[in-house]
């Protein structure tokens, strides 16, 4: 082989590397986006899927006995000097004006205890509804006696 067909094989192989390179990195670019907005649509499905058992007591129509078990689900495993990132509030007359804050499970006993004055009788209605802050996120879900 002459020099000069062995300089034309050199240059092919030198080009074709390029251009195996070039295309390797760019698939590489195309593959982190793809993967990055599949991740953030995975952290928005997923947090769709945990505000789904607040965001159904939005405009429903639940009796006591549900409040209660609503609390207990989400408060039970905050203890005192904890705090669940949501808070829940129960409007439980309107006139006279009474209304408790929850944001852990120190009060949980008294709501079931008739002789306490933040007992939520079983059979009242209540309305929910879900309180957001400017992020979009729940702060707050509200009970208000019907």
């Amino acid at each position: 082989m002459s020099n000069g067909l062995k300089l034309l094989l050199i240059a092919a192989g030198t080009m074709i590397t390029c251009i195996v390179i070039s295309i390797s990195i760019h698939m590489a670019r195309v593959g982190k986006q793809t993967g990055n907005q599949m991740v953030k649509r995975l952290e928005q499905w997923g947090s769709e899927v945990q505000e789904q058992n607040i965001q159904k007591y939005e405009g429903l129509e639940v009796y006591g006995a549900d409040v209660v078990n609503c609390m207990k689900e989400l408060l039970g495993r905050f203890g005192e000097g904890e705090e669940c990132g949501v808070t829940i509030q129960v409007i439980a007359s309107e006139s006279p004006y009474r209304s408790y804050s929850y944001s852990n499970n120190v009060y949980l006993d008294e709501i079931s205890d008739f002789t306490k004055s933040r007992y939520i009788q079983p059979l009242h209605k209540f309305v929910g509804e879900v309180v957001r802050n400017e992020n979009d996120v729940i702060v707050k879900l509200v009970f208000t006696v019907k």
